[in-house]
């Protein structure tokens, strides 16, 4: 199908030579079509529009609406939520500041646990009491004859002995008898 192209082309009234300044002599020349009248003419051909009457737009206001019951509940709820999440913190922060005064004395109680295992260290101390007790006289240096050496450098020997009078230790109800009774001797 062929398609039409319709073209218009613009009305030139007047030409300009490239410039676009208003053309002052144009006017004068056609100064007819350019005189506004002061006063308006009736054409009854020209339709007039109708006046309008001027009417004020009334605003209408509505009635107090009633709260419902459920916001009402709803709003209950959520203070009662804040009420809640309020005095848990206040719970919270009395709890932090007793873990930090428990922190504190426990630290304290550490540092004397350290003092009081020092002096009671110092206070038993192995050479302080070997000088005291040699003063005295209760205990006395062991002289050479009363050293003995033990010589371990062998391996050591084991004997399991076993008991002679049980000799049904080959019977297989015997062995059964023995490990129930002692699993019950085990749970009493």
């Amino acid at each position: 199908m062929a398609s039409v192209v319709i073209t218009r082309e613009p009305k030139i009234t007047h030409i300009t030579a490239g410039s676009l300044a208003y053309d002052l002599s144009y006017i004068r020349e056609n100064e007819a079509e350019f005189i506004v009248p002061d006063e308006r003419v009736y054409n009854p051909e020209i339709r007039q529009p109708r006046p309008r009457p001027q009417t004020r737009t009334r605003y209408q206001v509505r009635p107090r609406q009633k709260i419902a019951p459920v916001t009402l509940i709803g709003f209950l709820l959520v203070g009662l939520c804040l009420v809640v999440v309020l005095l848990s913190h206040i719970q919270l922060m009395e709890l932090s500041d007793q873990v930090v005064s428990l922190r504190n004395e426990l630290s304290a109680l550490e540092a004397e646990e350290a003092n009081l295992t020092a002096r009671y260290e110092s206070a038993y101390d192995m050479s302080v009491v070997e000088n005291i007790v040699t003063q005295n006289g209760r205990m006395i240096q062991p002289r050479t004859d009363q050293i003995y050496y033990v010589d371990l450098g062998l391996p050591d020997n084991a004997v399991v002995y076993t008991n002679a009078n049980s000799g049904d230790d080959s019977d297989p109800l015997h062995d059964i008898a023995e490990g129930f009774t002692g699993a019950l001797e085990y749970l009493r």
